[in-house]
């Protein structure tokens, strides 16, 4: 594997990392939301300690939100950034056949303008074209 592959599975890996992240903050949140509801039923000097332990606790997951958006928008603007820097040509597809990614090489290496790609590669390239089969 090459370093651009290296750096694309690293960042992919950080993406699950964050997504875990989040996923554990939202598990500890409904567990607050379950205990609370219990402590209320209780009643009593506990009502108030539960409000702010839950307000507490939406604060830091909010906080926690916000750094992991940062994060994700950061191996975003990365993953763009290795993609376009690519010497090789690279076009990207979903399941249909439509263009998500052109980097710059590819562009070059077939002649594409700079304006934006729509549609499947074979609209993309020509039916003629070797590259579409």
């Amino acid at each position: 594997m090459n370093q651009q592959a290296y750096a694309l599975i690293s960042m992919t890996a950080l993406v699950a990392g964050l997504i875990a992240i989040l996923v554990f903050a939202t598990l500890r949140f409904a567990a607050a939301a379950r205990d609370s509801r219990r402590h209320l039923r209780d009643g009593g000097m506990e009502k108030a300690l539960l409000s702010q332990a839950l307000e507490d606790a939406i604060t830091q997951l909010k906080a926690q939100e916000r750094a992991m958006a940062a994060r994700a928008e950061a191996s975003e603007r990365l993953s763009g950034q290795i993609v376009a820097s690519l010497t090789a040509g690279l076009v990207v597809t979903d399941l249909d056949g439509r263009v998500q990614i052109v980097n710059p090489s590819s562009r070059r290496l077939l002649g594409l303008g700079d304006g934006p790609l729509e549609g499947t590669v074979r609209e993309m390239l020509g039916a003629s074209s070797p590259l579409t089969a």
